[in-house]
């Protein structure tokens, strides 16, 4: 509706424009052309001076407004007031019985606006001033040319004006009505490329809610894959450990291995070492058995030697 308003307003500025020329050159012609007749005579100078008065007063008057707004709907009313004023001031001073066809540019250019119950204004109000006109000369018998009334002049006037403005007035509501359709067509596609425009920035916003959703998710299987790649890089220092660890464990069973090997070659040496004591323990024994029994028999000896000592002791000392 914004742009609407806008893109109206902007025709409303110019066809101001337009009119507001078209209505100055019309005033001009006006003011030269009736200073022309006082010149010559053909009409009074207080004649000449009120048309150029009422033509300066609605010059001002469109001035003004013009100025004071370009896109002014006041302007057309002034326009419409001020020529149908001066319309009306020709029409019944001036000497030539065409002067009413004045009426036909101003009303054309009313068409511009595509404003039917203006054109409507406008056109009654020209067909009442051309209908006052026909009264006053058949009331006054005489043309304002001064020549005696014809009717078929008067009646091909007012059919002219009348169906002039009829024409006017339906080429307008015409426009308006093809310019009201268009406008209802683009106030549809509007509706239609809003209601559009709301599904995509709708769409568009899902889209970013679930790219946000995703880029969370990326960032957490991000995270996940940092998390694993720190897991594999810690079971792959724990399984070098564990290989260093298998390895050391490896030399060591080996180590132990071979001290058990050791271990057992000097259990059997020991063994064997042992199995000689026992044998030397044994023979040991024998000999201690047969030393033995030599001092037994030694002592026996000794005894059977201390009896005979003891003896001879006695018949030593019997005998002495």
């Amino acid at each position: 509706m914004r742009e609407i308003s806008k893109r109206t307003k902007s025709e409303n500025e110019r066809i101001n424009l337009l009119v507001f020329i078209f209505a100055t050159l019309m005033d001009a012609f006006f003011v030269v052309g009736y200073l022309q007749d006082a010149s010559v005579g053909n009409i009074s100078w207080t004649y000449a001076i009120v048309v150029v008065a009422v033509v300066a007063v609605g010059l001002l008057i469109n001035a003004v407004l013009y100025i004071r707004n370009h896109g002014s709907v006041a302007l057309r009313h002034a326009v419409m007031v001020g020529y149908g004023v001066l319309y009306a001031v020709i029409m019944y001073g001036a000497n030539s019985d065409l002067v009413f066809i004045a009426a036909f540019p101003m009303a054309s250019i009313f068409i511009l606006y595509f404003d039917f119950a203006f054109i409507l204004r406008s056109s009654i109000g020209l067909i009442v001033i051309n209908v006052a006109y026909v009264v006053r000369c058949v009331v006054n018998g005489k043309m304002n040319s001064g020549i005696d009334i014809t009717t078929s002049t008067l009646i091909l006037q007012l059919a002219t004006v009348v169906l002039t403005m009829v024409v006017v007035c339906a080429i307008t509501k015409l426009a308006a009505q093809l310019n009201s359709e268009k406008v209802s067509r683009a106030l549809t596609n509007q509706q239609k490329s809003e209601t559009l425009l709301e599904e995509i920035l709708h769409i568009s916003k899902q889209v970013k809610e679930n790219s946000s959703t995703a880029a969370s998710l990326m960032e957490e299987l991000q995270q996940s894959t940092v998390s694993t790649a720190n897991a594999l890089d810690e079971i792959s220092t724990g399984n070098s450990s564990n290989a260093e660890s298998i390895e050391q464990q490896t030399v060591m069973t080996s180590q132990i291995q071979e001290m058990i090997t050791k271990t057992s070659n000097r259990s059997q040496g020991m063994k064997q070492v042992a199995e000689m004591s026992m044998e030397s323990i044994d023979k040991g024994r024998d000999s201690m058995q047969k030393l033995l029994e030599q001092a037994d028999a030694i002592a026996a000896e000794n005894a059977k030697v201390h009896t005979l000592m003891g003896g001879f002791d006695r018949e030593y000392q019997g005998s002495g």
